[in-house]
């Protein structure tokens, strides 16, 4: 392993829990810091603007899975600046929203094929030479799931046991839990019978959830369906609502936040990742993605309003 203090700070899912396994496997001494996309984000890196010096205390500084757009990257540069930072900057992504500052010169990495952690486990690699073949499992299951292709089962599996974790605590504390624990990697064929319990129990609830589900059309004669859909079965709900339906879109609002996400059927030529930006400046609506999942926040405004746009 690599003999560096790392800051990572990354995403509070499945892809940032993968990140953070990566890096954890790659250097000896590592600080990782889980916050949603959008205000997580946000307030973050106002924390670090408020206590800049914070920085010194690391050899390394690595931003993964994160969707920084361009005016928090200038943000967090500016930080570095305040601070003096001599250390290393890593930023790996794969969100179209970050693609407009990708500078591989200055460590700023974007690639939009594979998700983060398959990013960060093809760079520590390529860069540092350490062999991480051991998360090979763990990084297909977590590509699969992310980038929405559900080809394998146990990545839904996979991510379940994730939202066990997160659900017990702060989704922050259940992620890291989740990261001590699979540290070493994933195996479906090794894990306890109490966690597949917990998996099957989950996904008895994702049914019912699905049975007693109320899809609001969107206008008159339209493939997008509106919802209320609790986050974390979002994937699963919206994968039985496109199977089940003509629906090719399906936008959900959370349940006491002020935001959600879209999800869209395979073959539809709608490209989120593209879309989002687009909002964001003619309706004020914060978000990204890939090309058929992305999340949004809407700022100080009605949902109904901006839906009905």
């Amino acid at each position: 392993m690599i003999d560096k203090k790392v800051l990572l700070c990354t995403h509070c899912d499945l892809d940032g829990a993968s990140c953070a396994i990566v890096t954890k496997n790659t250097f000896k001494d590592v600080t990782n810091v889980h916050v949603s996309a959008g205000d997580g984000l946000t307030k973050y890196i106002r924390h670090l603007q408020e206590t800049p010096f914070l920085v010194n205390n690391y050899d390394m500084v690595t931003v993964q899975d994160l969707s920084l757009d361009t005016a928090l990257f200038a943000d967090l540069m500016g930080v570095f600046q305040v601070a003096h930072f001599e250390g290393e900057f890593l930023m790996l992504d794969h969100h179209e929203s970050s693609n407009p500052i990708a500078d591989e010169e200055n460590g700023v990495i974007i690639d939009m094929s594979m998700c983060g952690a398959a990013l960060a486990q093809k760079y520590m690699q390529e860069t540092y030479k350490v062999d991480l073949s051991h998360l090979d499992e763990l990084i297909k299951l977590t590509n699969d799931y992310d980038l929405w292709v559900h080809k394998y089962k146990e990545s839904k599996q996979l991510n379940i046991l994730l939202e066990n974790y997160m659900g017990r605590s702060t989704p922050e504390k259940g992620v890291k839990a989740f990261v001590d624990i699979y540290h070493k990697g994933f195996c479906y064929d090794k894990i306890t019978s109490l966690e597949k319990k917990i998996i099957l129990n989950r996904f008895e609830e994702i049914q019912k959830t699905f049975d007693e589900l109320e899809v609001m059309e969107l206008g008159d004669d339209t493939k997008i369906g509106f919802a209320f859909i609790e986050g974390s079965m979002l994937n699963d709900i919206a994968a039985k609502v496109f199977k089940h339906s003509d629906y090719q879109v399906i936008i959900t609002f959370y349940p006491n936040r002020t935001g959600g996400s879209i999800r869209v059927a395979d073959g539809s030529p709608l490209n989120l990742g593209k879309l989002l930006p687009l909002l964001e400046k003619k309706l004020g609506i914060k978000g990204g993605g890939h090309p058929h999942a992305a999340a949004y926040n809407i700022p100080s405004i009605s949902y109904k309003m901006t839906l009905a746009s």
